[in-house]
């Protein structure tokens, strides 16, 4: 069963605002070399295990509103790396 994570004031306050501003972070990096996907992949996992909520779904209800932990992150991490190399790969062609 996934972990339930309980949702902050904050969080709360974004979900009621949602339809009045963008909340989504916004930001284009721009590097000078190649990434080590091998080590951002650490960090991502890292990131994931110490903040649960990062990797997270949202859910509300009459109630409470909560966040459920999504299985794995190591799996979609890695998905998510090997469609980020090919899409570098394609980009210095």
């Amino acid at each position: 069963m996934s972990k339930t994570i309980k949702a902050e004031m904050w969080d709360k306050m974004q979900y009621l605002f949602r339809n009045y501003y963008d909340r989504m972070v916004h930001a284009t990096m721009t590097f000078d070399g190649l990434l080590d996907a091998d080590a951002l992949k650490n960090v991502l996992v890292i990131m994931c295990e110490k903040a649960p909520v990062l990797h997270s779904s949202f859910h509300e209800n009459l109630w409470e509103m909560f966040f459920v932990g999504i299985a794995s992150c190591r799996d979609e991490l890695y998905v998510m790396l090997l469609w980020l190399r090919q899409e570098c790969r394609s980009l210095l062609r």
